[in-house]
């Protein structure tokens, strides 16, 4: 009698003899099917014969290996289209790419933005002609650090404004930017215990620090980096002169512009000075195109700076050229020597 488990799927009589097995009495040596297997490997099932069902039921015939077909059966294969090769499966399709005259717009939106943008920054940059200044009012640091005669006309960006710091005596650095078309004058200050300090961790006993000249110590800290700002930097003269500030010296020099910004060929002098309290760094750079009438507002400038608030009137008036050097090589008021240290 035939036997089914809970899923419904018969089960082998006990008396089918197994494969390599003995059968019932009477029965061969070797009984049943040898197992079969795919080309993987795998076993493959015996097909299902039809069951004939107690009472009469048609008989019941198990599903195949994988389960039932849907509903309605397999849909039949696809022939391929014109042009493909393979039968039943779906074939690449080109999708065309949206967007048409809106996505040409836009593009052509924003590259005229873009050029826009770029020629904005060339006109902004473009050099203009620096006019001749011929007054100036008296700036003094809001730290009461230096002071000095600013050129009429020039914007003015005090150190308060480029670091956002409070008008505090107690501030380290000051500073000011006088600046007018491609022209500039850069001021910074700074306390000399600074320069003090590297020269005591310098080798020796210390001694230079309290009774040598700290110029050459602000020299050497200061002039490459300033160097370094600047393309195909040449200069041209280097030599001490006089300020109310204190122990000076500045150098001529031309360069091909900022290593970082529209090379535009560019005349300046650096100045660095050394005071009782406090250091000094003046840059002034101008377009070498301007360079007739900015130097005579940086030669006013640069006689002009002190130490202190107002700690006086300008060594010479009309600036650090009208002085020539003394008979024995020092340098008058607001002069400037033709000999370097």
């Amino acid at each position: 009698m035939p036997r089914f488990d809970l899923a419904g799927n018969p089960m082998p009589d006990d008396d089918q003899p197994n494969y390599n097995q003995p059968g019932s009495s009477g029965a061969p040596a070797y009984g049943g099917q040898p197992p079969r297997y795919d080309l993987a490997g795998n076993p493959i099932s015996a097909p299902q014969q039809p069951v004939q069902q107690p009472g009469g039921l048609p008989p019941y015939t198990p599903p195949p290996p994988g389960g039932y077909p849907p509903p309605g059966g397999y849909p039949p294969a696809q022939p391929p289209r014109p042009g493909h090769q393979g039968q039943g499966y779906a074939q690449p399709v080109a999708v065309a790419s949206g967007g048409g005259p809106n996505k040409g717009l836009i593009f052509g939106i924003i590259g005229a933005v873009v050029v826009a943008a770029v020629v904005g920054i060339a006109i902004v940059n473009m050099p203009h002609p620096l006019p001749p200044t011929t007054s100036f009012t008296s700036y003094s640091d809001p730290f009461k650090q230096f002071s000095a005669d600013q050129p009429a006309g020039w914007d003015v960006v005090s150190a308060e404004q480029i670091n956002g710091q409070d008008a505090d005596p107690s501030v380290d650095v000051g500073g000011v930017i006088f600046k007018k078309f491609g022209a500039k004058i850069d001021i910074t200050t700074d306390v000399v215990a600074k320069l003090t300090g590297n020269m005591l961790m310098a080798p020796g006993d210390g001694s230079q620090a309290l009774t040598s000249s700290k110029l050459p110590e602000l020299d050497k800290e200061t002039y490459r980096k300033i160097q370094n700002q600047f393309s195909q930097y040449s200069e041209i003269s280097a030599q001490p002169i006089s300020t109310n500030f204190g122990e000076s010296k500045m150098y001529e020099f031309s360069a091909g512009g900022p290593k970082f910004g529209f090379p535009v060929a560019t005349h300046g002098y650096i100045v660095m000075a050394v005071g009782g309290t406090h250091t000094c760094v003046l840059v002034a750079t101008a377009p070498q195109s301007d360079w007739a009438n900015a130097k005579p507002v940086f030669d006013h400038v640069i006689g002009t700076i002190a130490e202190g608030p107002n700690s006086g009137p300008p060594p010479t008036p009309g600036g650090i050229g009208a002085i020539v050097p003394q008979s024995n090589g020092s340098l008058g008021a607001g002069g400037m020597g033709t000999t370097g240290p």
